[in-house]
């Protein structure tokens, strides 16, 4: 994808922001950006502040949106 002036990104949401930097960092450098989407991760159970202190160096896009978790309606 380098070849082409195009990085693949990784959307933030189901995994938690250890395990999404765990698998970038078992890649080769600069292999996968990071796609931060904080409602997501909120909607999935997990910190975006938490992920985003971790993920910062690697985001290459931001999907601004914000989330609520309610588990009442699923």
């Amino acid at each position: 994808s380098h070849r082409v002036g195009a990085t693949l990104c990784a959307e933030t949401g189901t995994e938690s922001g250890v395990d999404l930097l765990r698998l970038i960092e078992a890649l080769p450098p600069a292999s996968m950006g990071v796609n931060f989407d904080p409602g997501n991760l909120i909607i999935n159970g997990h910190s975006a502040s938490d992920a985003i202190r971790l993920l910062a160096p690697h985001v290459l896009h931001m999907h601004v949106k914000d989330g609520v978790r309610d588990a009442a309606q699923g």
